[in-house]
């Protein structure tokens, strides 16, 4: 990683689909030479353009679940996960002790979320937490429903763009059996709708810094809605969720140092209304978020 690449980051930051010409001024090199440094970056899986729809989308419920393991076993575990499709993304702890997992079921779906795990997956500490209330960049920029009833075409388009948000309209229209022209319509209109918005998704060791944490919260009812909006605005916060279970608040954060979470938690946590904190630091990432 050199300057040039983190400055395509940080201009991609501020517009996720900036045309190569505009990267190549912003970084002072060439449309070329961005194109060949994204490209390089996206091929590695450093930094990806995305498209990303709501937490809720249509009804759908999310998950957290949190799986014990034993350490020498968890990575094993970790990967037989990240291959349920289910998975949104997976990670272990930082002691490798446990394994948390973002997992979605259908909408309006009773179904027990723990009974439909792989049964390759041997349990037998786990815990299941839905994710009542988002607050963070997908939830701010997109609505829970779309205002019109989506087509086949626009399921596949979305899923597409969920893999690559900044890919070309004819390599996109190659995949659907369409014509190009077909595809920047409806890419436009998903858009122009919030039914998708076009986010980067950086690996955090690279970019955001070295030390990834959960930290579970557990807040006085009045306050879980007060505490998640300001958490989830925070520039540290990748997500704040109000959670079912023992823990009504889960926050998501990226720091530099051991000794800036510590600062975070003491600083934006203390509240009169937070009852209790358990920091869970990231270790290894098994899958990272995926539509």
């Amino acid at each position: 990683m050199d300057d040039v690449d983190h400055g395509i980051v940080a201009a991609l930051r501020q517009n996720p689909l900036m045309s190569l010409r505009e990267l190549g001024e912003t970084t002072g090199t060439s449309a070329r030479t961005a194109q060949r440094r994204l490209e390089a970056l996206r091929v590695s899986g450093a930094v990806r353009v995305v498209a990303r729809v709501h937490p809720s989308f249509e009804g759908r419920s999310a998950w957290i679940v949190r799986l014990g393991a034993e350490p020498r076993h968890a990575d094993a575990m970790a990967a037989a996960l990240a291959a349920w499709p289910r998975a949104r993304w997976v990670r272990t702890a930082r002691d490798g002790g446990e394994i948390t997992a973002g997992v979605l079921s259908a909408a309006r779906s009773r179904e027990s979320i723990l009974a439909t795990l792989p049964p390759d997956i041997p349990v037998n500490d786990y815990r299941a937490a839905q994710m009542l209330t988002v607050w963070n960049e997908e939830a701010r920029l997109t609505v829970p429903r779309p205002p019109r009833p989506l087509d086949e075409l626009d399921r596949r388009l979305i899923q597409l763009l969920g893999i690559d948000g900044r890919a070309e309209a004819p390599a996109l229209a190659a995949k659907l059996g369409v014509d190009a022209s077909t595809v920047l319509r409806r890419r436009h209109r998903l858009a122009d709708e919030q039914v998708i918005a076009y986010v980067v998704d950086a690996d955090p060791d690279l970019f955001d810094g070295h030390i990834d944490a959960l930290l579970w919260v557990r807040v006085a009812p009045r306050s879980v809605r007060r505490l998640g909006e300001r958490l989830g605005a925070h520039p540290q916060c990748r997500m704040a969720t109000a959670t079912s279970g023992d823990w009504n608040l889960l926050v998501s954060i990226v720091v530099n140092s051991n000794e800036e979470l510590l600062d975070f938690v003491v600083r934006e946590l203390d509240d009169p209304d937070v009852r209790d904190v358990e920091i869970v630091p990231g270790g290894r990432t098994h899958k990272r978020f995926s539509a």
